[in-house]
C-alpha cells in the first residue's frame, strides 16, 4: 500500500479553505447588493411620496388662493354694476304712477337678466400668457372648471412615475460605476439617458405642468427642459439595441447602422435639432415648419427603433431560444418584452404624427382646442412614454438571459502558467475600475492556483521517488 503524502493532504485542506473563503465572499456581496438594493427602493418610494405629498399642498394652496382672487373679480363685477345703476329717490318723496309700460328697475343702463348673467361669467377674464406658441391648447380657466380631479392625478401620477424611473435608473448608474465599467459603457449611457429622462419630465410636471407659467415664468426654457426628454427616450432605445447587438453578436443591419459612433451621431443630431427648434419657435412663431420637421424627424428615427426591436427579437428566438423544445418561459417572456418595446415604439410615432397633424398641429386653423380631447392625448402620451421607458430598462437589464446562451458554462481553467500569468495582469489592469468583493475574488483565485502550481511541482518528484522504492522492493 503507498501511502498518502502530506503535501497532497496539505494542498487539498488549502484548496478547500480557499474555496470557503471564496463562497464567503460571494456570499456577503450577495447580501450586501441585496441589502443595498432594498434600501435605495425604500428610499426611493419615500422621497416620491413626500414630494407628492408636498405638491400637492402646493397646489390646494394654490388654488385656493386663486379661487379667492376670482371670489373678488366676482365681487368686483357685481359692485361695479350696483354702482352703475344710478342712485335711489328718497322714500318721503314717492314716484309718480307710471303711465304705460314700467320701465327696467335695472337703472339708466337698462341691464336685462341675462346681461347680469354675462357680468357674473369668468371666461371673459383675459388669460395670462407669457409667449405665442404655433401648438393650439385649450381655454385653461374653463379646462380646470371641466376637468376637476383629473388634471391633479394627470399631473401627480406622472411626475411620479418619471421621477421614480430617473431615481431607479441613476441608482444602476452608481451602482455599474462602482461596480467597474469594464464592457459597460453602452449599458451605463443608457441608464444615464433614462435618468436623464425621468427627472427632466418630473422636473416639468410638478413645477410648470404644461407650460402654463403660472410658477416658473421663463416658459421657454422649461419647454426645452421638456422637449429633450424625446431624444433621451430614443438614444436608450438605440443604446438598449446595440447592448444586445453586440451581447448576442448578431447583425440585423448594415454595418455602418450598427456602430456606436453611428449612432452617437444621430443622437448629437437629435439633440441639437430640438433645441434649436425650440428656442427659435419661441421666438419666432413663423418658423412653426421647424417645429414639424422635428416631429417628422422623431417619428421616422422611432419606426427604424421599432422595426430594430421586432428584428432582435425574431434573430435572439430562431438563434439561440429557437433549440430548446419546450422553451423556458423566462426566455418567451424575454422575447416578447422586446416585441413589446417595438410596439410601444410604433404606438408612440402614431400619437405624434395624430398631434402633428390634426387638429393640435402647428398648421391648425383652431386657436383653442376642447378639454377632454386634450387631456386625452397627453394622457396617452405619457403612458407610451412610461411604457417604452420602463419596457427599454427591463430588456436591457434581462440581458444575462442572452448572455447564458451566448457564453458557456462556467468551466474548470486550465491550470497553467501563462494562464495564471495573464490573469494576473487582467487583475493588475482593472484592480482601480474594479469592487472590494471582486478583487478579493480574484486575488484569491490567482493565489490558489499558484499554490496548485507550486505543490504539483512539488509533488511530482516525491511521486517518482516513491513509485521506483515500490519497484525495486517487489522485485527484491
Amino acid at each position: 500500500m503507498t501511502a498518502t503524502p502530506l503535501t497532497e493532504v496539505a494542498s487539498t485542506t488549502k484548496c478547500d479553505e480557499v474555496s470557503l473563503m471564496l463562497m464567503k465572499l460571494t456570499q456577503l456581496e450577495r447580501k450586501t447588493r441585496k441589502f443595498n438594493e432594498t434600501a435605495m427602493k425604500k428610499l426611493i418610494l419615500g422621497l416620491a411620496v413626500l414630494i407628492f405629498v408636498f405638491w400637492c399642498r402646493i397646489e390646494c394652496s394654490g388654488r385656493h388662493r386663486t379661487s379667492k382672487t376670482l371670489s373678488f373679480q366676482k365681487m368686483s363685477l357685481y359692485s361695479t354694476n350696483r354702482f352703475d345703476r344710478g342712485q335711489r329717490k328718497p322714500r318721503d318723496e314717492p314716484d309718480p304712477e307710471p303711465e304705460g309700460k314700467p320701465e327696467n328697475i335695472s337703472g339708466s343702463k337698462n341691464l336685462s337678466n341675462a346681461d347680469v348673467e354675462k357680468s357674473w361669467d369668468l371666461t371673459d377674464i383675459p388669460e395670462v400668457t407669457s409667449e405665442k406658441w404655433p401648438e393650439p391648447g385649450p381655454r385653461w380657466n374653463e379646462a380646470y372648471e371641466t376637468w376637476k380631479w383629473t388634471w391633479e392625478l394627470h399631473v401627480y401620477l406622472f411626475a411620479t412615475v418619471f421621477f421614480l424611473m430617473g431615481l431607479y435608473a441613476g441608482y444602476y448608474v452608481i451602482a455599474n460605476v462602482y461596480d467597474g465599467l469594464q464592457e459597460k459603457c453602452l449599458v451605463v449611457s443608457l441608464n444615464i439617458m433614462v435618468t436623464f429622462f425621468g427627472f427632466t419630465r418630473a422636473f416639468v410636471m410638478f413645477l410648470d405642468p404644461y407650460h402654463q407659467g403660472n410658477i416658473i415664468h421663463n416658459t421657454a426654457v422649461m419647454r426645452v427642459i421638456w422637449s429633450l426628454s424625446g431624444p433621451c427616450l430614443s438614444a436608450a432605445d438605440s443604446l438598449m439595441i446595440l447592448a444586445l447587438i453586440e451581447t448576442a453578436n448578431i447583425s440585423i443591419a448594415p454595418q455602418k447602422l450598427q456602430k456606436p459612433s453611428v449612432n452617437a451621431a444621430i443622437i448629437s443630431f437629435h439633440f441639437f435639432l430640438v433645441i434649436t427648434t425650440d428656442f427659435v419657435v419661441g421666438a419666432y412663431a413663423n418658423a412653426k415648419v421647424m417645429l414639424l420637421f422635428c416631429q417628422l424627424f422623431f417619428v421616422t428615427w422611432g419606426c427604424v427603433l421599432g422595426t430594430a426591436n421586432l428584428a432582435v427579437g425574431y434573430k435572439l428566438d430562431k438563434q439561440f431560444f429557437g433549440h430548446t423544445k419546450p422553451k423556458k418561459r423566462g426566455d418567451v417572456i424575454y422575447i416578447y418584452l422586446i416585441y413589446a418595446s417595438g410596439a410601444a415604439n410604433f404606438f408612440l410615432c402614431g400619437i405624434i404624427l395624430y398631434s402633428a397633424f390634426g387638429v393640435f398641429g402647428v398648421y391648425s386653423d383652431v386657436r383653442y382646442v376642447d378639454a377632454w380631447p386634450w387631456w386625452t392625448l397627453q394622457t396617452l402620451s405619457r403612458l407610451s412614454e412610461s411604457v417604452a421607458c420602463t419596457l427599454i430598462f427591463t430588456v436591457s437589464a434581462k440581458r444575462t438571459r442572452v448572455k447564458d446562451h451566448v457564453i458557456p458554462n462556467h468551466r474548470i481553467p486550465d491550470v497553467s502558467v501563462h494562464h495564471v500569468e495573464s490573469k494576473r495582469n487582467s487583475v493588475e489592469s482593472k484592480t482601480e475600475t474594479m469592487s472590494l468583493f471582486t478583487a478579493l475574488r480574484e486575488m484569491a483565485l490567482i493565489q490558489t492556483m499558484n499554490e496548485l502550481l507550486l505543490r504539483s511541482n512539488a509533488v511530482s518528484p516525491m511521486n517518482t521517488t516513491t513509485e521506483a522504492r515500490t519497484e525495486s522492493s517487489g522485485s527484491c
